[in-house]
């Protein structure tokens, strides 16, 4: 099989990352892949990628200037991709994001079937529905990685083309705690104000005897707000670290892992917390509950706000050690049973034989 891979980043995120993981699998296969991808990210060079045009974008609501790029981008993005579709004999066309399915929609127009994996929540609005009128009009079969992510596509899309696939992470080596001062508490992401950093630093303020952690690189569009997360951090016991490529040694310095999104289609770091024998600390939105049972496997927080935030670490931490080992130990066994890589790339090779007409 041959597959156009088309993504509306190069930076490597949650995203991007279960792309990687599937493409493993893929090459197992002896399939190829071809990208075409936006920027300069480390995916450009991963993927020998083609350039295309996609942003960027702020995230959150756009304005008007952006609505004008973002039709130029798609006819850009048709160009490309109906020239690559032309002299490549692709099998199928695999969208990875909603800003770059409008493009690869005009330019298969019927040549070829794809495949759109939708790993966030598409709101109503003037972007969703462009999204959806793609969907309905030229997309063969539509993956969601959660349930919350799956909700607004049934509006667009028949239950026989759609197909929710939770996604999986690698074994990062589960290691029981002790969960002894100083705490070691970390969030994973992009730095971006969805993913709530600043939120994380303001409650790192509140909670004495322990240590915090922010991975991740600034979002291309966020540098204001990196700043931002960065002067709060001055004078605490946080430290911005970056990029880490080492996932295993990352986890294996943490007591506790928060997810303080604003919103979240199904977290990959979350996954591999579980893995690692991470508690998960994470505010209850979007497709976590599907994972996150409150006190089981692992902690959630119904208001979204930093005191809340701080509330539930403070008494995670003057509370049971054996409570958080139990919870620790339930969400491997779950992670074990429902959200392994294997599982992930099995299951997704399966919706891609379905996608790609003979």
């Amino acid at each position: 099989m041959r597959i156009l891979f088309v993504d509306q980043f190069s930076e490597i995120g949650g995203a991007q990352r279960c792309f990687l993981d599937l493409f493993s699998a893929i090459k197992e296969r002896g399939w190829s892949v071809q990208a075409a991808l936006p920027g300069r990210g480390p995916l450009v060079s991963l993927l020998n990628a083609v350039p295309i045009a996609c942003g960027p974008y702020r995230s959150g609501s756009k304005s008007g200037a952006d609505a004008v790029r973002f039709a130029l981008d798609a006819v850009g993005q048709m160009r490309t991709l109906s020239g690559l579709i032309a002299k490549g004999g692709f099998d199928l066309l695999y969208v990875n994001g909603p800003r770059v399915l409008l493009g690869a929609a005009l330019a298969s127009r019927g040549r070829v079937p794809i495949l759109f994996h939708a790993h966030h929540f598409l709101h109503r609005s003037y972007w969703a529905a462009l999204a959806g009128w793609s969907v309905r009009r030229d997309i063969d079969r539509v993956v969601a990685c959660s349930e919350f992510v799956a909700g607004p596509l049934r509006r667009y899309v028949a239950p026989s083309r759609l197909q929710v696939v939770h996604n999986g992470s690698a074994d990062l080596g589960y290691r029981q705690r002790s969960f002894e001062p100083p705490w070691c508490i970390g969030i994973v992401g992009r730095i971006e104000p969805p993913k709530g950093q600043a939120e994380f630093v303001e409650a790192a303020r509140q909670i004495p005897d322990a240590r915090f952690f922010v991975y991740g690189p600034a979002a291309p569009t966020a540098s204001a707000y990196y700043d931002r997360v960065r002067a709060l951090a001055q004078g605490l016991p946080v430290e911005l670290l970056g990029w880490q490529e080492d996932r295993a040694a990352l986890f294996a310095r943490l007591d506790l892992l928060v997810i303080a999104s604003q919103q979240e289609g199904f977290p990959l770091v979350m996954l591999e917390a579980f893995s690692a024998g991470v508690p998960v600390v994470a505010f209850s939105v979007g497709g976590i509950p599907e994972a996150v049972q409150h006190g089981n496997t692992g902690f959630l927080i119904a208001e979204r706000s930093s005191h809340a935030l701080a509330s539930e670490i403070q008494k995670l931490m003057a509370g049971s050690r054996q409570k958080l080992i139990d919870v620790a130990a339930s969400a491997r066994t779950l992670w074990e049973r429902s959200f392994n890589i294997g599982r992930y790339q099995e299951r997704m090779i399966e919706a891609l034989h379905r996608a790609a007409r003979p």
